[in-house]
């Protein structure tokens, strides 16, 4: 029995030592390559027959073999074995590249194969010594050369994956970190409590009613960094394929060096030493704190494998906008797999929207994208995405997006949404924006074929001017708010997920009434890069204030913009939109309107003769068209975002 001597924890994970030596690359001939690949056609796969052999230190002997893994239509797995009649009994591997340096071989029909170490390490720890192995893994089994073959591929991962009779998961052999983790999967089952197993190793956790106000039971922070570590500091749980193999897998296997255990007994342990990452992850969403986001991307992890979703056919659209932007917070060798690797995933979640047991192919959200294309250019995947998003939601969501603009790729449209940068992004409810009527029939659907441009219509309100007259938001200007606008943002990441201001928030002035207004407001200047600006000119009437008025009182009006707005930039309230966007025509001369993110606008009351503590008081609201004096439809015109 491992005592509490024996699973030490180290205050921080060793490093690797500079200066290492050059690693050598192998690579596949033209002859080889040719031998090994035999063309496939239809669902065809290739597997990794891996033969046996009693030490972990022999050569890795193996064949590959072509299967057909299509399916009778109605073929279920048998309720006790989960077998899938009709196809090979194969196992599919889950593990994280790592570097893409092929720095190993193993020797496949006769060839040596060029492997990545890490590859080569889970091939051997998953060998079996009496008999072979039949496993698919994408590296080995997919002609990598062969761009048109791969795309093929990559269309059926899901398939592969969720007809495999197992996955196994290779998250890499353990450190003395992880130990203790490992320990406690060992000696509890699915669904035991880890107290016990605690007391055997000498660690007896204290309930939380047993400790003084500010106590801290020291077996439980062990317990916890130890469990931090582990997932920390693994790239299994931070990679982008491997969100929709965890998803795809009727049963999986988690390998850790020699220890193998179900991923419900693994998160069984994991979910009693961190339960924040349970049954929610708010607190982690906005936080740009590198553990706390890889905590992140473990619970959902979590949540994929479990399939904790409710989704009904009203809100498909959802699950194609969060799961995507989500990605941002993962890594891919390729960032066209940010959209690729989750296209399966989500195919499957929406056709069992209404009925998981009668899929409905037509409620399937990745009908009509795009199929993966390798030859394709990274800028349009993520330009499908966004038109895709838009042609099937009917809203301009992905244009209402607060985030840096500055970190966008200049490779990138300026309407794009880039997908290789991990920020904050938020959207905001519609009664903080009070912006009024959308107009959704007035969003023009998308052609795919239309590279670099996006094409809508909108109405030309006003534009930024210069810095006139009392900045409402100054520090400690007085001001009351009129009306009570929801102060909240919605995170990008999760449909369910919510940010709200708390009173004990830092601020900086303001009265009672604007005290959480003014925490969400900071919030997006800090974390988006938020700034405020006067507007001038204006072609449309803006807000209710604006009625009324009364002699000696002076109107301004301020946006809320991106800190990359300047004076003489659009603004404009496009159909479908429930927020004003900021344009700006490109320096070049060339046609079109650089997009600038979306904005905030308010329209407020300067009275002189109102004021606190010596100085004058600023009335404001949010700003919307009125709709009683303005007609949109005939101010409208065509605007062509590049």
């Amino acid at each position: 029995m491992a005592t509490l001597q024996d699973i030490p924890i180290r205050e921080k994970p060793t490093a690797t030592e500079p200066g290492a030596e050059q690693t050598k690359t192998f690579t596949l001939s033209s002859e080889d390559r040719e031998r090994l690949y035999e063309p496939l056609a239809g669902e065809q796969i290739r597997l990794l027959k891996i033969h046996p052999a009693e030490s972990m230190e022999a050569d890795i002997v193996c064949d590959l073999v072509i299967e057909d893994i299509a399916l009778e239509p109605g073929t279920v797995p048998d309720e006790e074995t989960g077998v899938l009649e009709g196809i090979a009994q194969y196992e599919a591997l889950s593990y994280c590249w790592g570097s893409p340096t092929l720095s190993d071989t193993i020797q496949c029909n006769g060839v040596r194969l060029p492997v990545i170490g890490t590859l080569l390490e889970a091939l051997r720890h998953i060998r079996l010594s009496d008999k072979p192995r039949l496993l698919w893994t994408d590296l080995c089994c997919i002609n990598q050369e062969d761009l048109e073959e791969k795309s093929k591929q990559v269309q059926m991962m899901f398939s592969i994956f969720q007809r495999a009779l197992k996955v196994v998961a290779w998250i890499g052999p353990p450190t003395d970190d992880d130990m203790l983790v490992c320990t406690l999967v060992e000696m509890v089952d699915e669904y035991d409590r880890i107290e016990g197993a605690m007391h055997q190793l000498g660690m007896p956790m204290r309930p939380e009613y047993l400790l003084s106000p500010g106590e801290k039971d020291p077996h439980a922070e062990r317990a916890r960094k130890s469990a931090k570590t582990f997932i920390t500091s693994r790239p299994f749980f931070q990679r982008t394929w491997i969100r929709q193999e965890v998803f795809a897998a009727r049963k999986l296997d988690v390998i850790c060096g020699s220890y193998v255990y179900s991923f419900k007994r693994f998160t069984n342990v994991l979910d009693q030493i961190l339960p924040d990452q349970t049954t929610g992850s708010s607190k982690f969403v906005n936080s740009d704190d590198p553990i706390a986001r890889a905590l992140l991307c473990y619970s959902y992890y979590r949540m994929d494998h479990d399939k904790f979703y409710n989704i009904s056919s009203i809100n498909l659209h959802t699950v194609l906008f969060h799961t995507v932007l989500r990605g941002a917070m993962y890594q891919s060798t390729l960032p066209q797999d940010k959209v690729y690797g989750v296209l399966g995933m989500m195919s499957e979640q929406t056709k069992m929207a209404d009925n998981p047991y009668e899929p409905n192919e037509e409620d399937d959200i990745t009908n009509g994208f795009p199929a993966p294309d390798y030859n394709k250019p990274l800028s349009l995947v993520y330009q499908d995405f966004v038109k895709h998003h838009m042609n099937k939601s009917r809203t301009l969501n992905c244009l209402s997006i607060f985030h840096k603009r500055a970190l966008q790729g200049a490779d990138l449209p300026s309407w794009a949404i880039d997908l290789r940068v991990d920020t904050p992004r938020y959207l905001v409810p519609g009664q903080l924006a009070d912006w009024g009527i959308t107009y959704e029939d007035q969003i023009p659907e998308q052609s795919f074929d239309n590279h670099g441009s996006l094409e809508l219509r909108g109405v030309h309100i006003g534009e930024i001017g210069e810095q006139v007259g009392p900045d409402p938001w100054a520090a400690g200007y007085p001001r009351a708010a009129m009306g009570s606008p929801s102060p909240m943002l919605l995170s990008c990441v999760d449909a369910d997920e919510q940010w709200f201001p708390y009173e004990d928030d830092d601020h900086a002035g303001g009265r009672d009434g604007n005290r959480l207004l003014d925490i969400t407001l900071r919030r997006l200047e800090r974390s988006c890069g938020y700034t405020w600006k006067a507007v001038g000119k204006r072609s449309a009437p803006l807000g209710s204030t604006e009625k009324y008025r009364w002699p000696g009182k002076e109107f301004h009006y301020h946006a809320f913009v991106s800190d990359l707005v300047r004076e003489g930039d659009a603004i404009v309230h496009m159909g479908g939109a429930e927020l004003a966007y900021v344009l700006r025509r490109p320096d070049d001369s060339a046609e079109g309107w650089k997009f600038l993110g979306p904005a905030f606008l308010t329209v407020g009351v300067f009275n002189k003769k109102e004021t606190e503590g010596g100085r004058a008081v600023f009335n404001h609201e949010m700003a919307h068209i009125i709709d009683n004096e303005f007609e949109w439809e005939e101010k409208a015109e065509d605007f062509v975002l590049v």
